[in-house]
């Protein structure tokens, strides 16, 4: 496997991997192009439309409520 694209997998997490290329690779940006949206095929998962709303499931980023229930504890503590 490419450096660069051993690089990018160490980082994702991802230690033991091989790879089998067709075309042309000599231009490493286009490797890596490549790398970035199969990384990306592998977070998206297959959801039936009627099942979003059982589950439950919101896209985006969740809100952290770690701040804010440290705030809320710290106000009570104060009070006291």
């Amino acid at each position: 496997i490419e450096k660069e694209c051993a690089k990018i997998l160490s980082l994702a997490g991802i230690r033991d991997v091989w790879s089998k290329t067709q075309g042309q690779t000599k231009v490493k940006l286009n490797m890596i192009k490549a790398l970035i949206d199969a990384l990306r095929n592998l977070s998206e998962m297959k959801i039936q439309p009627n099942d979003i709303a059982k589950l439950g499931i919101v896209e985006g980023r969740m809100k952290d409520t770690t701040v804010e229930r440290m705030n809320d504890e710290a106000a009570v503590a104060n009070e006291e």
